[in-house]
């Protein structure tokens, strides 16, 4: 998460390999025929799917939307299991460092929707229906 990459907007540009990310991604999309699909976080692949979504919003009227997912700072702290000693206090403190980082990094992207969600949550399709009807742009 130390990438600067991640936050420094100057070094993300078109290459080879975000356009092959992207072409990958889009295509996994398109070939899964599923409403919902995963996506592993990369801010070129990102930006590049964010503008087509809003492409073909723009065209087709059709909506793409963009979750991430997160638990509570104690729940995240729950999730490192890590003992009471002094390292596992550092490896807390680390654990919340980094999901800080990420919330930070997809805070650039104001098209991506962050969602709390608790560690005991099964997430079923009325809560997912909610937050599309929730984040869904207006026509």
């Amino acid at each position: 998460m130390n990438d600067e990459a991640l936050f420094n907007p100057a070094r993300w540009k078109d290459s080879l390999t975000v356009s092959y990310l992207l072409s990958d991604t889009a295509n996994r999309l398109i070939a899964s025929e599923k409403p919902l699909v995963l996506m592993r976080y990369q801010p070129d692949v990102l930006r590049a799917m964010g503008n087509l979504a809003a492409e073909l919003w723009d065209k087709f009227g059709d909506v793409w939307l963009f979750f991430a997912f997160f638990h509570s700072d104690r729940d995240t702290l729950v999730i490192s299991r890590t003992p009471q000693s002094h390292t596992g206090r550092e490896q807390r403190k680390a654990a919340l460092e980094q999901k800080a980082e990420w919330i930070l990094s997809l805070g650039r992207f104001p098209f991506v929707k962050m969602v709390e969600t608790s560690i005991k949550d099964v997430i079923e399709f009325k809560a997912l229906q909610k937050l599309f009807t929730e984040y869904a742009p207006e026509r």
